[in-house]
């Protein structure tokens, strides 16, 4: 046997490594494709970030929401009562992550701008008011409203009579103010019950809310909690220009065909037609305040007539000898 040379053996052995070579090259280049091919979880994922980054943002309830704070807010100063913030502040809480929250305050402060471009300063505060209540956790700057109903009278009664103290009169009011605004008092007073008693009032037929005068409302919404400007500086006239009836006059003509001792409910009083208001009935709510002042039917003073209610528990007057 020829016995071979040390160049032989190596040149062989390039050949058998060469030969293996491209199966080792053909191994890795799958493992490598297998590497950028995506799994079907990974593609999941990335679409359904993709569509959360494209899901529109909604401000509609926000918008209206906040549209609705700002026209009941305070005609004077701008403010915006507890309940009408809170509803805001709900909406804001709703709205889906801090990029629809940051465009829900732009818009606020959009608004504010739109309105002082308006001159209209009142709306402007409000916006301005809502923008900082959504600031610092989306928590309402107005103080909350105690659980207990009692807690929440006494807090309210407070304020008017603390309100109230502090009022004093400024440059250029006469010294009789006090006996001016008393006369004013006892003519409202009467205003104010009737209105008073048609909220109260859930019947059907209790007819169109009474005629009353612009403060008349003012204080009711006050009464209740609700924000109202105290009065004008200028003056306090009636919202009602046209004439200005007497529901006295209406009750002592409802009882004038009837015996001494008839009992008439409020709703039959004020389905009568009187002279004092033609087919233009008052409402149930003036009536009843008519007839039970402040809610004591012994205040009565409706000549002739004497509050009451009948077996049934309705209430009405009975005609009485005058």
């Amino acid at each position: 046997m020829a016995r071979r040379t040390s160049k032989q053996a190596e040149a062989e052995s390039s050949t058998d490594t060469t030969t293996e070579a491209p199966e080792e090259a053909a191994v890795t280049t799958t493992e490598n494709e297998a590497a950028e091919q995506p799994t079907e979880e990974a593609t999941s994922t990335e679409e359904a970030t993709t569509e959360k980054k494209d899901k529109p943002i909604d401000l509609t309830a926000f918008q209206a929401t906040a549209k609705t704070a700002v026209d009941e807010s305070d005609e004077t100063t701008g403010t915006i009562d507890e309940a009408h913030m809170s509803k805001v502040v709900e909406q804001y809480r709703l709205l889906d992550g801090i990029k629809a929250k940051n465009k829900a305050k732009a818009w606020l402060n959009a608004q504010m701008k739109e309105s002082m471009n308006e001159d209209s300063i009142q709306r402007a505060r409000a916006y301005l008011q809502l923008h900082d209540g959504m600031s610092a956790g989306a928590k309402s700057s107005a103080e909350k409203v105690p659980a207990d109903p009692t807690e929440a009278f006494v807090q309210r009664t407070t304020v008017l009579k603390l309100a109230n103290s502090l009022l004093l009169p400024g440059e250029g009011v006469t010294d009789d103010w006090t006996d001016k605004a008393n006369a004013l008092f006892d003519q409202l007073k009467p205003e104010a019950d009737a209105l008073v008693a048609y909220l109260a009032d859930t019947s059907e037929d209790k007819g169109e809310a009474p005629e009353v005068n612009g403060l008349v409302k003012s204080a009711v919404k006050l009464s209740q909690g609700k924000s109202a400007k105290a009065g004008s500086k200028s003056s306090g006239g009636s919202t009602y220009s046209g004439e200005r009836r007497d529901i006295a006059a209406h009750i002592t003509e409802a009882f004038a065909d009837q015996e001494d001792g008839t009992f008439l409910t409020v709703a039959e009083i004020r389905k009568f037609r009187s002279n004092e208001y033609g087919d233009s009935p008052p409402s149930a709510g003036a009536i009843s305040a008519r007839l039970f002042p402040g809610g004591d039917a012994e205040k009565n003073t409706v000549k002739g007539t004497q509050s009451g209610t009948n077996e049934k528990g309705i209430k009405g007057a009975t005609k009485v000898s005058a």
